[in-house]
């Protein structure tokens, strides 16, 4: 088996920490003024802003949540514009979006995140909202579910889910809704941070699942994560992000966290013991906690962001993205942004790459806050989009586009897609055309001369060979989270995909479509391997038909 390490080409990110950057000497003749350009560094006929005409201009926001709200087969977008705020719907029509009158809650909502799901498989759609709940917060609040219910005027009302609910406050950076033991029911992997509210404490992460109509703490089977000594949980780590994905093709979700201020990242591997379901770190025995340069303490790690999954290479093997914070001045010990590709071996470990800027200067930050694997240009291989971000003006959107010989190379800049700050970067297809478009935000973070606004930049690349599917789970979940899709083509290739559309600190949502590019290669039917065990303890897994260049809808 080939692996290929990556080459991770072209300047990511340089910037000066100086104040000089922006201050200019005072003269009294007229200075002549400079023009700071935090859209894309030049225009594309490859991506083609389309924002005002599909009638997204004008909003202010910090994150995006793509949906088919009303289930009229459109899929729509629900905007948060900070912290703590109201959700703002937006329906997709024939001719761009439109604010929605008809869809609200039957209280008075303002959150950090949210999540829409099925939860009850009635067909309608239902919402966890959530609340950093730190010192800024004017109201502490636990997650909170909402049920959706068929409102006048063909609209929908939220009205809170008793069977959902939870008690516990706490700094929730995300929460992870994936069905941990394949029983068809969802349940929630909860991510928290530092505690502001008592001087910075760590705060366990929780497991809950769904049975029998009601909400249990299973926190239990995270072993070693509430191993204590005295008082304190020795093991718990700031958790900025998290996320699930099958990383040993076993049949059971993994979580992998993302933790701040130099903790061990988490690579939390299901594993059977008797009847349950039980959770072992294997992030060191990988090499998934922190990478092999070490000045001699516990916490050499980084301040990571970010950890998605994708299998880049075809290989069958899934391998990860994980995204840092770092410094030039940082220690060299301290982790920078990586690929880890999966060696594929019986015990899971990875070959990792770090990546940084290849001409830093002599101070320079990179902040690549989260990251998105999507076939960009419908070649078959995966490309990544990361939102490097908060280090104006030279933090752009960084789309690596992934060459034959699975180099990834950024190409945001001849896309025409690289804007400043970027945030809570999501793709969708919203004109159903088989290419994915990129829905972007940009933020004035360390820059309050940026106008925060909303990009949606139309894919134009020319057109190649796809399928996409929308997954109905009976069984299993409804949303069909944690379905994996195996695709071989006419020539040999087989192309593999894991459904998660949620990922990342608070938890922006993609499109709820599987997509895979085909390039100039066919696929006549696919394999679908259903999050649910049957009787005999195996996988619910089968063979369907699907459209070449076109949306197939597989029902369970």
């Amino acid at each position: 088996m080939k692996y290929s390490l990556l080459l991770l080409s072209s300047v990511l990110i340089a910037t000066s920490c100086s104040s000089k950057v922006f201050k200019k000497k005072e003269k009294k003749s007229k200075a002549k003024q400079v023009k700071l350009n935090y859209g894309p560094t030049k225009a594309s006929s490859k991506f083609v802003d389309v924002t005002q005409k599909l009638g997204l201009d004008g909003i202010k926001a910090s994150r995006v949540y793509v949906y088919d709200i009303n289930g009229d087969g459109r899929e729509d977008l629900v905007f948060l514009n900070g912290n703590y705020s109201v959700p703002q719907f937006y329906l997709a029509t024939d001719d761009g979006f439109v604010k929605a009158k008809n869809i609200y809650f039957e209280d008075d909502v303002q959150v950090t995140f949210m999540q829409f799901v099925d939860l009850d498989k009635d067909g309608i759609v239902d919402v966890i909202t959530g609340i950093h709940n730190q010192k800024s917060a004017l109201t502490k609040k636990p997650l909170v579910s909402y049920k959706g219910s068929p409102s006048r005027n063909n609209g929908i009302v939220f009205r809170k889910f008793s069977e959902t609910s939870f008690d516990f406050i706490a700094p929730i950076s995300n929460v992870n809704i994936f069905d941990y033991d394949n029983d068809g029911f969802l349940d929630f992997f909860v991510a928290n941070w530092f505690d502001r509210n008592e001087e910075g404490k760590t705060i366990e992460n929780r497991l809950f699942t769904y049975k029998n109509g009601k909400i249990s703490e299973i926190s239990g089977a995270l072993t070693s994560e509430l191993e204590e000594r005295g008082n304190t949980y020795i093991n718990v780590a700031p958790t900025f992000s998290s996320s699930i994905c099958d990383i040993n093709n076993d049949g059971f979700a993994d979580i992998l966290t993302s933790n701040s201020a130099g903790h061990p990242n988490k690579l939390w591997l299901s594993t059977k013991r008797g009847k349950s379901i039980v959770y072992t770190d294997a992030g060191v025995s990988s090499g998934y906690s922190m990478d092999a340069i070490t000045s001699g303490g516990r916490f050499n790690g980084g301040n990571s962001t970010f950890a998605i999954c994708g299998d880049y290479n075809n290989d069958g093997y899934y391998d990860i993205a994980m995204g840092e914070i770092s410094h030039s001045l940082d220690l060299e010990s301290r982790d920078r942004s990586s690929i880890l590709t999966n060696k594929g071996l019986k015990s899971i470990s990875f070959i990792r790459t770090e990546y940084t800027n290849d001409e830093a200067k002599a101070n320079w930050n990179q902040g690549d806050m989260r990251g998105l694997w999507t076939d960009l240009n419908n070649d078959g291989l995966i490309d990544l989009l990361v939102d490097n971000s908060g280090f104006p003006p030279h933090s752009r959107l960084v789309s690596f586009v992934q060459e034959r010989d699975h180099e990834l190379v950024n190409r945001g800049p001849d896309l025409g897609i690289d804007i400043v700050n970027p945030s809570s970067t999501v793709v969708f297809d919203f004109n159903d055309d088989g290419r994915m478009d990129i829905l972007t935000i940009q933020t004035n973070t360390r820059d309050f001369r940026i106008q925060p606004r909303v990009y949606l930049f139309e894919n134009r690349l020319p057109q190649k060979n796809f399928i996409k599917l929308k997954l109905v789970g009976k069984n299993s979940n409804r949303e069909a989270y944690g379905a994996k899709i195996i695709a071989d083509t006419n020539k040999g290739n087989t192309y593999t995909r894991q459904h998660y559309p949620s990922f990342g600190q608070f938890q922006p949502q993609s499109t709820s479509y599987i997509h895979i590019g085909l390039g100039d290669e066919k696929v006549s039917e696919v394999v679908v391997e259903w999050p649910y065990l049957l009787k005999n303890g195996k996988k619910l897994r089968k063979t369907y038909p699907v459209l070449m260049n076109s949306t197939t809808v597989i029902k369970e």
